[in-house]
């Protein structure tokens, strides 16, 4: 569910608003940068120990991180647009926050974290959010419009690469049924009409 989730927040927030800006270079260095700075994570994690692989995914935090990022951005410009208007994307994305908040603490409580550690790591992931808002608000405002498409264009490919190489490949290891397979679109839909009816 939380790969559908996140897979319709980047198909009807960040495409559309990248493909609206008729930027490319912004939207290419933004989008490149994310994916190699995700790679290279991901190959500094597999030469970890065995003990650090099995703790904290970094790959996977710095993923969510950067989703929890946008999403705070996102409500920030909505606010920054009127209070009706951000309390109408707060709404949209909560939705969002769960499903990948459960999917984290699932992740780390699998990779032998107790359910204290699992929940302060998640609480300290979520303060992105936070900031995020606040740039959204403030800094992003008033940055010039290449600056904001580039961060936009790196956190596409952020939570496609969340989507694609940690929350479905996560979801297929275990037994994998048409129930596992539904949740997906089901994930998806829930974020399609909660954008439609708040639009």
């Amino acid at each position: 569910m939380a790969g559908g989730v996140v897979f319709a927040a980047v198909a009807l927030e960040i495409t559309p608003d990248l493909i609206a800006r008729h930027s490319p270079i912004p939207t290419a260095v933004g989008f490149i940068a994310a994916v190699l700075t995700l790679l290279l994570l991901a190959k500094t994690e597999s030469r970890g120990t065995e003990a650090e692989k099995s703790r904290l995914p970094r790959v996977y935090l710095c993923a969510i991180a950067i989703d929890l990022l946008l999403d705070g951005f996102i409500i920030g410009i909505g606010f920054s647009g009127g209070t009706r208007q951000g309390r109408l994307l707060t709404f949209a994305l909560t939705l969002e926050l769960v499903a990948l908040g459960l999917a984290l603490v699932g992740e780390l409580r699998k990779r032998g974290l107790s359910a204290t550690k699992a929940l302060g790591v998640t609480a300290g992931v979520s303060m992105t959010l936070i900031a995020g808002t606040a740039i959204g608000v403030g800094l992003l405002r008033s940055a010039p419009a290449w600056a904001v498409t580039a961060a936009l264009g790196f956190g596409e490919a952020a939570l496609l690469y969340l989507v694609t190489e940690e929350l479905l490949r996560e979801a297929h290891e275990s037994e994998d049924t048409s129930f596992t397979t539904a949740t997906f679109f089901i994930g998806f839909l829930a974020i399609l009409l909660a954008d439609m009816t708040t639009r």
